[in-house]
């Protein structure tokens, strides 16, 4: 007899000592469909280490101690156990009775997280999700937040005060609008599904892809020009000459950006960065001109880049390699360009757009992605290009937003 929804909950309670007459009933029918199935159950009644791991883990589910124990056991019992996929209840009679215990509580939370997102989430159409736009916050130094209009693009950092790219006036950067002598540290913040560019004091522009923080100065200084990048981030730098005094040699005013242990250093060029905090790697793809990669570890020595070359730093070591630029900047011109991805890495720039959550419901085949689409898309027309990889899809509406839930269709399996 197939494995029954009910069965691991039944067992689970049974163990325990906490199952109902009207629970008894039910799984009493299903040890007289077959032999096996009683066979099982006594076998992991007469195991007292198995009898009180069931009753320490209704306690411990859900808690720090409860996960870790679960997880030692798992990788104790699994190194020695495998279990080929549709089992049947017969099929699992050799193993041992703890892997069997592994399987049951594994099933009960697989079907009790489901219970829970269904009874919380309804179906939606995905085509109902729309792209992500111009959305981003600017924050100023006296705490101010001030979210930016949809209609505009950009934003323009002068000295004095701030414009939106038309020209339209948005804010002084004090509040008495006065001039100003102190430099002022302020911050832009895109959210999911947002972009914004701007254009700083020195005439360097910024895209902001979604997700990211640009912390900038209202000016800068006179010896160098310094931002802070938290996620993905386009720059086209502007090539400044230092103020110097009379005789003086004219040098270049140097550009840094800081990433999570990472220091970019440029003259006047265009590259890209993509450091989000849950990357493992923080990636810089130069365009045009010349940058040197350096890192917070003074066991690393710093890397030049030329155009079409990509460093890779992940705080351990700095590789470099060349790249298709285009793959990594189609964002900023509004398309995404997926040339050999793998699932987990297209859907991250998904749910980042699309400010979506990810789930996955079945183990996701080793597809890849090719092409490029425009990124004002819906979902659902974005999805359809994916199913050609073997994926199915499924959007659900929960109180925390949406959720794209993942699987593969039985041809790719």
């Amino acid at each position: 007899m197939p494995l029954h929804y009910d069965i691991p909950s039944l067992i689970l309670k049974k163990l325990q000592e906490v199952i109902t007459p009207e629970e008894e009933i039910l799984l009493e029918a299903w040890l007289a469909a077959d032999p096996a199935n009683r066979v099982l159950l006594e076998r992991l009644l007469d195991e007292p280490e198995v009898m009180a791991d069931a009753k320490a883990f209704d306690e411990l589910w859900g808690k720090e101690r409860g996960i870790i124990r679960y997880n030692r056991m798992e990788r104790n019992v699994l190194a020695d156990t495998v279990f080929p996929a549709k089992q049947r209840w017969r099929q699992w009679f050799p193993y041992t009775a703890a892997a069997v215990l592994l399987l049951v509580i594994g099933t009960w939370k697989f079907f009790s997280n489901t219970a829970t997102i269904n009874s919380e989430a309804k179906i939606v159409h995905a085509n109902d999700i729309t792209p992500g736009g111009n959305r981003a916050t600017l924050t100023l130094a006296d705490g101010r937040s001030i979210d930016l209009s949809e209609a505009q693009t950009g934003i323009v950092v002068h000295d004095e005060d701030i414009t939106y790219s038309d020209g339209a006036s948005l804010v002084a950067i004090d509040n008495e609008g006065k001039k100003i002598e102190k430099v002022h540290q302020l911050m832009l913040a895109t959210p999911r599904g947002g972009t914004y560019r701007i254009t700083l004091s020195d005439g360097t522009s910024v895209w902001l892809n979604s997700a990211s923080t640009l912390r900038y100065p209202s000016r800068f200084a006179d010896n160098e020009r310094v931002v802070e990048l938290e996620g993905e981030a386009y720059f086209e730098v502007a090539k400044v000459a230092k103020q110097q005094g009379k005789g003086e040699k004219k040098e270049g005013w140097p550009f840094r950006v800081v990433s999570a242990g990472q220091t970019v250093e440029v003259m006047g060029t265009e590259f890209n960065i993509a450091a989000y905090p849950d990357d493992a790697e923080i990636k810089t793809t130069l365009v045009k001109g010349r940058v040197q990669v350096a890192s917070d570890r003074e066991r690393l020595s710093p890397t030049i880049l030329v155009p079409g070359q990509q460093s890779t730093f992940n705080h351990e070591k700095i590789e470099v390699n060349t790249v298709d630029v285009q793959r990594y900047i189609a964002w900023k011109d509004g398309f995404f360009y997926f040339n050999g991805d793998s699932p987990e890495k297209a859907f991250a720039q998904l749910s980042r757009w699309y400010d979506i959550e990810l789930s996955y419901a079945s183990t996701i085949p080793a597809v890849q992605f090719y092409g490029k689409v425009e990124r004002n898309k819906t979902l659902g027309s974005l999805l359809k290009i994916l199913e050609k990889a073997g994926l199915e899809f499924e959007v659900v509406s929960k109180d925390s937003g949406y959720q794209l839930i993942i699987g593969a269709n039985e041809e790719s399996l």
